[in-house]
């Protein structure tokens, strides 16, 4: 899946010299790491004009991409962080209507 041009070019417009990551600078701890995160992708919906955007708001559109792509339910357990694969399971079954 690739990205809007839009999109990809509001990343770059914000991604610091020398760095590697969009989202993190890769030295925080975890829990700061999110905190920097979400502050980034706030930016990030600014300047695309998105209005009201909570980072939350990409978890389930991720989720069906992943299982689209047929990646196996355990790992999209694990990246969600659902409290058992059964709750995946329930939300994003095997076979998922194709829009």
């Amino acid at each position: 899946m690739t990205l809007p041009v839009p999109v990809l070019a509001a990343l770059r417009g914000i991604v610091r010299p020398g760095r590697s990551h969009f989202f993190w600078t890769g030295t925080l701890r975890p829990e700061s790491a999110a905190k920097y995160r979400r502050r980034r992708l706030q930016r990030v919906a600014c300047e695309a004009g998105v209005k009201a955007f909570h980072p939350n708001q990409l978890r389930h559109p991720f989720a069906v991409e992943l299982r689209l792509a047929d990646t196996m339910i355990q790992d999209v357990w694990t990246m969600l962080g659902h409290t058992s694969v059964t709750v995946t399971e329930r939300y994003y079954p095997a076979v998922l209507p194709r829009l």
